[in-house]
């Protein structure tokens, strides 16, 4: 089943969009789809699992057609700044729980 999450903004002009989790594969990582204002602007995206000697590395992807429309072109250059922050602190928390949970286990 697909995990889909409306959003709306509590500041101001940001908008609405929506985020949906259309792959999860413990041993790859998850792919997305994300839309913005009515699906004006859309995206796919994806959290790859890379094993590395210390643990695993995640990889974020994101990818999207903009065409000929110079603003559209102009804000995906901006999306990492947008987003970036909120993925870091989403994986942070993240790690402490699964580092947490190891320690935790007998």
């Amino acid at each position: 089943d697909d995990l889909r999450l409306d959003l709306a903004s509590t500041q101001g002009e940001a908008g609405e969009g929506r985020l949906e989790i259309t792959r999860s594969d413990p041993a790859w990582g998850i792919a997305y789809a994300m839309s913005f204002k009515k699906n004006t602007y859309t995206s796919a995206g994806s959290l790859e699992y890379r094993p590395t000697p210390a643990g695993t590395e995640v990889v974020w992807h994101m990818t999207g057609d903009n065409g000929n429309n110079i603003m559209a072109r102009y804000f995906a250059g901006l999306m990492p700044s947008f987003i970036g922050p909120r993925l870091e602190t989403g994986l942070g928390l993240l790690k402490a729980a699964v580092e947490e949970a190891a320690t935790a286990e007998p």
